[in-house]
Formats: C-alpha cells, sequence, structure tokens
C-alpha cells in the first residue's frame, strides 16, 4: 500500500509560494523548499510538457520552445516591417548628425581623437560611425541604416525578455514585441544618424540586467549592468545617472536577503562595490582619453551649454545680478559692435552666441565658456526655483505627449504642418555648425561617407500613406489639462495604469525599479526641456507599459463579465407537453 500525504495545512499553502522559483514562476521567494512537504507537485520544464506549477499563487509557465517560437515570430514581423522602412527611406540627417559625422570620420581616416569637439559630444557614436566607415568604406550610409534597424530588433528582443521575466505572460511579451518593432519613432531613428537607437538599446540591456540580477541571479548581473551604465554614458551624458537604479536593486536585494544589522551592512558594502565600480572604471576611461587627447581631464565641456538653453533660451528667465549672465550679456554686446554694419546681431538667448561671444571677446576655450555659462544658469535656477520645478514637471509630461518629427520624413515632399526633409545647405548653415572645427563642404566628407540622398523608393508612397494615417492620430496638439483629446494620449495614459499595474504584481519589487529607471530617466529629459526626441529611449518601456495594461484591461473585463452573469437570476424553462 502506497502512503499516502497529508493533506496540507494552511501554513503548507502559504509555504508553497515557493514551489517555484524566480525563474519560472515570477515568485519573489526562494525555490522549492517547501515543494516536498506540502505536496506540491512540478512539472519538468521540457518542450513536450510546459513548466506549470500547480499551487494557486503561481501562474502557469509557458516552455522555453513555446516563448522562443514566439519570440522568433515576433522579430519576423519586425524584419519585414523594417525592411519596408530601408525600402521606403534614405538616410536622415539633422544638425547633429554633422558633428558626429565629422568626428567618426577623423577617426575613420587617420585616428583622430585630438578634435576639440570631443569635450562636447561623447566618444561612443562616433566610434560607432568610425566602424562603421571602417568595415563598409566610403559610401555606407545604407550599411549605418541596416544596423540601426537591427539594433531596433535587438531592442525588442531584450524588452520581450524583461516583459517574460517581469510578468510571465506570453501575451505581454509579444505585445511588448510587436510594440518596439512596430514603432515609428524607433523606426525613423533607425534611419538617422544620431545616437538614439544605440543609447536605447543600452538602456534596455541596463534594465533587463538589472531585472534579471533582482530575480536573484548572481551579482555579476549588477556588475553588467553598471559597465552598460559606463558604455551608454560614452554614447549619451545622461547615462551615468542610471548607475542609480544599479545601486537601488542592490540596496532592495541587501535588505531582502539579509536578517542582521552586521549582514546587511557588509551586503551594502557588497552591492555598491558590484554597481559603481564597473560604471565609474568605464568613466575613468573617458576621463584619461579627455585628458591626454585633448588636454583636459574632464568627461565633457556640455553641461553649462544644457543649463544655459534650460533657464535662457527655453524659460526666458532674466536677471540684474547675475555676474556671470552679465558679462555674457556684455560679451554679446562688443562682440556686434565689432561686426560689420548690417550684419545680424547675436541671440541674446542662444547659448551658441553666448560661447562665440566669450570665446572672441575674452579669449575663453571652449570649456571656460562653458563653465561661465553654467554659473550663469545655476545662478538663474537659485533665483527662480519656483519656476523651475514647475516647469520641470510640466516638460516631462509633455515630453511624452508630443510626437516626434522624425516620422514625418518622406523624400521629395512635405508631409505636414509645412515640414520639409532637411536639405544639405540647411544643414551646413546652420548655427549649431559654427563650433565645428573643420567645414564639411570644404573636406568633403559628408559627401564620401554619408551623401544625402532625397530620391523617393519605391515604397516611398506607401510611407507617406503610412505616415499621412499616423498623423492623423496624433494631430491634435497635447494639453496637460484636457488629456485623452487624442489616441495618442490615450496610448500615453494607458501605458501609465500599465505602470500602476505591475505595483498590484508579485513582482512589485521589480516593478518598482523598472519604473523608477522610467522616471528618473524622464526626469533627466525635464530638466532640460520637453523634447520628446530624449524620451524616445523610454519606447521600449513604455510598450512594455501599454502591453501589461492592455492583458490586464481584458482580465478586468472577462472577470466583470463572468461576475456579473454569474449573480443574473436565472429563469427556469418549463418543458411544454
Amino acid at each position: 500500500m502506497l502512503a499516502r500525504h497529508p493533506a496540507p495545512t494552511n501554513r503548507d499553502r502559504a509555504g508553497a509560494k515557493a514551489c517555484c522559483s524566480a525563474d519560472e514562476c515570477g515568485c519573489d521567494l526562494p525555490p522549492d523548499a517547501a515543494c516536498k512537504a506540502s505536496g506540491i507537485m512540478r512539472l519538468p520544464l521540457t518542450s513536450n510538457a510546459p513548466n506549470t506549477c500547480s499551487s494557486p499563487h503561481g501562474p502557469t509557465v509557458p516552455g522555453r520552445v513555446d516563448v522562443w517560437k514566439l519570440q522568433v515570430i515576433v522579430l519576423l514581423i519586425g524584419l519585414c516591417l523594417h525592411a519596408f522602412v530601408i525600402g521606403a527611406l534614405p538616410l536622415i540627417l539633422m544638425p547633429d548628425s554633422v558633428w558626429y559625422i565629422q568626428l567618426g570620420a577623423g577617426i575613420a581616416d587617420h585616428l583622430d581623437f585630438s578634435n576639440e569637439m570631443f569635450l562636447q559630444r561623447p566618444l561612443g557614436y562616433p566610434l560607432f560611425l568610425a566602424a562603421v566607415f571602417a568595415l563598409f568604406g566610403t559610401h555606407s550610409p545604407a550599411a549605418l541604416v541596416f544596423l540601426q534597424h537591427l539594433m531596433v530588433l535587438a531592442t525588442a528582443w531584450v524588452a520581450m525578455t524583461i516583459a517574460m521575466e517581469l510578468t510571465r505572460s506570453r501575451s505581454v511579451m509579444a505585445l511588448t514585441g510587436l510594440g518596439v518593432v512596430s514603432s515609428l519613432q524607433l523606426a525613423g531613428y533607425a534611419n538617422c544618424a544620431l545616437t538614439e537607437i544605440l543609447y536605447t538599446l543600452l538602456l534596455a540591456l541596463l534594465v533587463a540586467f538589472v531585472v534579471r540580477f533582482h530575480a536573484g541571479a548572481s551579482w555579476r548581473w549588477l556588475a553588467v549592468a553598471s559597465a552598460i551604465a559606463g558604455i551608454s554614458t560614452l554614447v549619451r551624458p545622461t547615462g551615468k545617472f542610471m548607475v542609480a537604479i544599479c545601486l537601488l536593486a542592490a540596496l532592495h536585494r541587501c535588505w531582502i536577503e539579509s536578517e542582521t544589522t552586521r549582514k546587511r551592512l557588509s551586503g551594502c558594502i557588497r552591492g555598491m562595490t558590484a554597481a559603481l565600480v564597473p560604471c565609474v572604471a568605464v568613466m575613468a576611461l573617458s576621463l584619461l582619453f579627455n585628458g591626454f587627447a585633448l588636454g583636459e581631464f574632464r568627461t565633457l565641456s556640455r553641461t553649462g551649454a544644457v543649463v544655459f538653453t534650460r533657464t535662457r533660451d527655453i524659460d526666458r528667465l532674466e536677471s540684474t545680478t547675475n555676474e556671470p549672465l552679465q558679462r555674457i550679456l556684455a560679451a554679446m554686446e562688443r562682440y556686434d559692435a565689432s561686426q560689420v554694419p548690417g550684419t545680424p546681431p547675436l541671440d541674446r538667448y542662444s547659448h551658441l552666441s553666448a560661447e562665440r561671444a566669450c570665446r572672441a571677446v575674452y579669449g575663453m576655450t571652449s570649456s571656460e565658456a562653458d563653465q561661465l555659462m553654467l554659473a550663469a544658469g545655476l545662478g538663474l535656477i537659485r533665483e527662480h526655483p519656483g519656476h523651475f520645478v514647475r516647469s520641470t514637471l510640466s516638460y516631462m509630461i509633455r515630453s511624452l505627449l508630443l510626437t516626434d518629427d522624425v516620422h514625418r520624413h518622406v523624400p521629395g515632399g512635405a508631409v505636414a504642418d509645412g515640414w520639409h526633409p532637411p536639405r544639405k545647405a540647411l544643414i551646413i548653415d546652420t548655427n549649431a555648425y559654427y563650433c565645428s572645427s573643420a567645414r564639411l563642404e570644404d573636406d568633403g566628407i559628408l559627401q564620401r561617407y554619408l551623401p544625402i540622398d532625397h530620391k523617393p523608393g519605391v515604397l516611398t508612397k506607401h510611407w507617406r500613406n503610412t505616415v499621412a494615417a499616423y498623423h492623423g492620430y496624433v494631430e491634435r496638439g497635447p494639453t496637460v489639462s484636457g488629456l485623452t483629446d487624442s489616441l495618442y494620449e490615450d496610448y500615453v495614459l494607458g501605458a501609465a495604469l500599465g505602470a500602476a499595474c505591475l505595483l498590484f504584481t508579485r513582482r512589485r519589487s521589480t516593478g518598482v525599479i523598472l519604473l523608477a529607471a522610467f522616471l528618473l530617466h524622464l526626469l533627466l529629459t525635464g530638466l532640460h526641456s520637453a523634447c520628446p526626441r530624449y524620451v524616445a529611449p523610454l519606447q521600449p518601456m513604455l510598450k512594455l507599459f501599454v502591453a501589461v495594461a492592455v492583458i490586464h484591461g481584458a482580465w478586468v473585463i472577462g472577470w466583470m463579465s463572468r461576475t456579473i452573469a454569474a449573480r443574473l437570476p436565472r429563469t427556469r424553462v418549463e418543458p411544454t407537453s
């Protein structure tokens, strides 16, 4: 006779939460310590029998083969969509693209790292461009576009991995992947010589490694996430602030796993080491590079330009007691007085005009002018703290509600609101190009590496129709006070509801970390301005929040329908004779 297991008590059922590891069902508890004691059976993870936890506390999790099949299907759909974009759009260049092309071409041609523009533009994207130029030679816009579209597909795969780790739902995973591969913002920037796509992939990888570490993986995962934060700093300066997410995950892990104050203290030291040292090491390499190649031991000298742009050009703040600001305005007046009569005066609110005047009048270097602008901007913030806080919150919200113009690019014509594709003459003549040390039309760098071609392609007509339909979807202007006045704002509101749903799941602590990463990056965007381009790297997380909202909304509607149907009185039909 077989021995019978005793029926599990309430205490056993409570311990049954541990029947699955965090890798399998999303429980935040250690692996199957109570499975045998409570009589809970766990099936093996095979392609024939999906991994199933019979505990009422854990969801049924599909097998790895099923998940991989679904991921491959989503990526194949994305490959078709991005092949359509590649066939419809040429390479798009913007004023900032000119700087990156010049720096990348200098590295590819003769390993030139002495350009002072490296103090204003990080090294990462020029190195990527130099690698493309070295591998594919001149006239390589197609190679750059193809590689960046592959990065979008890689970002979709990483986003699906995060969704599966967080929700254990194939539906959420598939919707997240489809949202990323079909994003017109990411598709547009994949055709543009800017840092957005590379930084988006790095940010998604950082979040994925932090989420995996938080699920109970080794500390090495956190160290890799910290290193990615350092690498992302070489692409966009805001990357260094994302190391705070690594610190948050480390401190949470130390607090949960340690039982005594002494163990928590030692665990915090270990966690802070893993979260900080790799990032600091990568940033130290950047510091040494600028010191030996440019003679200045600092990462970037563009902080002052950003702060000055925010306070002067965007917020239009004034002051009569701010001494650094008065020095800048005096330099602009002296510069205008020295010009030929009829020359347009400098813009009193532009950081480029301020730098030009300070370098010409005071003989400052680019870094010294940036330091003066930083002092002026910080002084304005101290004088108007309330306005700065209110405008920052407004810019955070508007950055999400505004749509990006990059998707409107159509070769050979305007699309909407009088927006036209950029022209070479427009790019060369912008004020942003003034600080460059060599003019591209003289050197022929632009024509040699990334020539501009606005001829319509085979699929351009279909792209025009797609963009027109999308623009109709977002055509109403965003207003913070009147949310949901367009479908795009409904989409953003749904993403907010999906983010809130993550806080009520078993993996709520991981959801908090994911939401913290989203809000931190959004705050960094709001500190600059209401620029939708800067929130493009948040698209993968935004798609994940929307997918959670859709699936949870469908579940809630189904539950309410079943509940209402169960409570409705049922009339008994008498058989007729």
